[in-house]
């Protein structure tokens, strides 16, 4: 009985042995070429990391991005995009046909939470800016003009990075393994990033009001003349009509702020309450019909004659614009849509062009 149990004693540790050996050259085979893989992503330069990943993978919804010849600022943006990644295979597991295999690998990636906030946040101010130089419409955006963002923002902002775990699955063709491409994969080895520039709710609805009224506080008169519409107001040879107009928009640029207050959500709809701050249009009125109605008690009024009231009328509105310095807060209520891209900011309306402007009279004839 004793030799017996030697026997099975021996008979198990070579059983043992020969399994984790074969074990051990399938484990090995398979993290080598996972390395092999992600080895390639560590260091790379634009010509290599553009081979990886072509500029359709960020943006799919992108239509012919695939065919567009990539600028080298373009192939720029995936050299720097994984300038600091790295990865840790942690285990390694094979099927029991041994045809099979996934791993478990820990990922450190740019911080893409928070470049994809950053992408969207530009990119609606982009298009706030472009439509203050087209009358107010926004223009689209090219694969291009995307890449060139996020260029921008990888040159210019900091980003750390974060860890992140990944399941890698690989086919074996006669002992050869490799890795299975999919999108899942792409997106994880960038950190996630396809799916957040992706993501219709990066943004909350505050967030994007603020971005829009934060991009006209800061815009020149003339982009704010172009983006509310004033400049069609008026016939260029109206010059009386045109510095009224001008002054209008002086005494936003001056006194224009906000304060968000509140905000709600429904599903795809959302209001967000702002307090505005303006020109206060009511004092410039009171004075203006003040001086105005003693100007129409003189002599001068009747005998000056129709042209010369017009005239007198519009100078004096145009110094009151220009001396105001009261200002007044009016409370609106912004209402926004998601259309399953992003939120999208529903024209204000009355409301908001009263709390800018008021409710100033120009006489446009006598």
């Amino acid at each position: 009985m004793k030799t017996l149990r030697q026997l099975l004693s021996v008979f198990l540790c070579v059983f043992t042995f020969l399994c984790i050996g074969c074990s051990g050259d399938d484990h090995s085979d398979i993290r080598k070429a996972i390395s092999a893989e992600l080895d390639s992503l560590k260091g790379l330069d634009s010509d290599e990391a553009y081979s990886y990943l072509s500029q359709s993978d960020l943006f799919p919804d992108e239509a012919g991005a695939a065919d567009e010849a990539p600028s080298a600022e373009v192939k720029d943006v995936f050299s720097m995009f994984f300038k600091h990644f790295d990865y840790e295979i942690r285990s390694v597991n094979v099927s029991e046909d041994g045809k099979t295999a996934d791993a478990s690998v820990r990922l450190t990636t740019i911080d893409a939470e928070t470049l994809a906030r950053d992408f969207a946040s530009s990119s609606l101010r982009e298009a706030i800016k472009s439509a203050s130089q087209n009358g107010g419409s926004e223009s689209g955006t090219t694969i291009r003009d995307r890449y060139l963002l996020l260029n921008h923002l990888l040159k210019t902002g900091e980003y750390g990075t974060l860890e992140s775990d990944c399941t890698i699955k690989l086919t074996s063709n006669d002992d050869d393994w490799t890795v299975n491409h999919t999108a899942t994969l792409e997106n994880q080895l960038v950190g996630g990033l396809i799916s957040r520039l992706a993501d219709p709710y990066i943004l909350t609805p505050e967030e994007t009001i603020d971005i829009y009224l934060g991009t006209i506080r800061k815009m020149s008169t003339d982009e704010l003349s172009t983006y509310l519409g004033l400049n069609v107001l008026y016939s260029e040879s109206d010059d009386s009509l045109r510095q009224i107009y001008d002054a209008m928009v002086e005494q936003v640029h001056d006194h224009f702020n906000y304060k968000i207050q509140d905000s709600s959500q429904n599903g795809t709809s959302a209001n967000v309450n702002v307090v505005i701050t303006s020109f206060d249009s009511d004092a410039i009125m009171e004075r203006y019909h003040s001086e105005m109605d003693s100007y129409l008690a003189t002599a001068d009024a009747v005998i000056e004659g129709s042209d010369a009231r017009l005239a007198y009328s519009r100078e004096l509105l145009l110094k009151c614009i220009k001396e105001n310095t009261d200002v007044r807060e009016n409370t609106v209520s912004f209402t926004l849509n998601n259309d399953g891209v992003s939120w999208k900011l529903i024209d204000p309306g009355q409301a908001f062009g009263e709390a800018l402007f008021g409710t100033i009279e120009i006489d446009q004839e006598s």
